[in-house]
């Protein structure tokens, strides 16, 4: 069992996807209702935390930490796309970039920029045979597919947000210390269990200040790809180039913020 699960994908590597039909009701202790008092179609978010308060609290300092590090990523996007565009984004007619096999010989890592223009050349000239892939036996056309995909799941996901209700569930050493149903206007309503410690009952408003922050950061990576599609589109040029920029700049910017989670696993 995860720490953090959610009902939904999460691209900003927090919270384990869990299926969302686990038979929830609101009332701690009765089957009332599937979808909360609001009703609606909405995120299911739960923690289940240890039950040594100190435990808990490094468990939420980390999670804390890792948002650090994802904002600061997304603050870094605007800055690097402007270096990119400046430097003149030049889309070859295709790929040439090669692994080499000489003895000795390493090849360097692409960076999210080479990437960029990499998907950006593969889409423009609809070449399949470039011998370049972001993925086992995957074309550089097949990854833009994924990644318009992923993209178009990622703005679901933030209307979902905005429209409907979060569920919000505290498990505290394998027992339900509290649930909260948040509807889109803002009004909450949360049950605790019976005598539930003062200390288990912040658990509870540390998870919802987890997901809060998870919601925003979501619409904020909307917001910084979309942002970021609209200068590489006017670099391309053409009507096509909104078109073909999404999905490579959702790559570009998801690659920095990877980057980053990474670097905090690590140390």
């Amino acid at each position: 069992m995860d720490v953090f699960e959610s009902s939904s994908t999460d691209v900003l590597g927090l919270w384990t996807g869990v299926p969302q039909s686990t038979g929830l009701s609101f009332g701690l202790d009765s089957d009332e209702t599937q979808t909360g008092p609001f009703g609606g179609e909405g995120e299911v978010y739960r923690t289940n935390l240890p039950t040594d308060p100190e435990a808990a609290r490094d468990i939420f300092m980390t999670s804390a930490s890792h948002f650090k590090r994802v904002e600061d990523a997304l603050d870094e996007v605007p800055g690097r796309l402007d270096t990119l565009v400046a430097n003149g984004l030049t889309v070859p007619a295709k790929v040439t970039a090669e692994p080499s096999f000489s003895t000795g010989e390493q090849v360097k890592p692409m960076t999210p920029e080479d990437e960029l223009v990499s998907m950006l050349a593969g889409t423009r000239t609809g070449d399949d045979a470039t011998g370049e892939s972001f993925g086992i036996g995957e074309s550089i056309v097949e990854s833009w597919e994924i990644f318009r995909t992923q993209f178009e799941a990622l703005m679901t996901l933030v209307e979902r947000d905005v429209l409907h209700f979060a569920w919000v569930e505290t498990n505290v050493g394998g027992e339900t210390v509290a649930r909260t149903s948040i509807n889109w206007g803002g009004d909450v309503q949360t049950i605790f269990a019976e005598d539930v410690e003062k200390t288990r009952a912040s658990l509870h408003e540390r998870t919802l200040g987890t997901v809060i922050r998870t919601r925003h950061l979501r619409l904020r990576l909307a917001v910084t790809v979309a942002g970021g599609a609209v200068k590489i589109a006017a670099a391309l040029g053409g009507p096509a180039g909104p078109f073909l920029a999404l999905p490579a700049v959702y790559q570009f910017v998801t690659s920095i913020v990877a980057q980053a989670a990474e670097l905090q696993s690590i140390q």
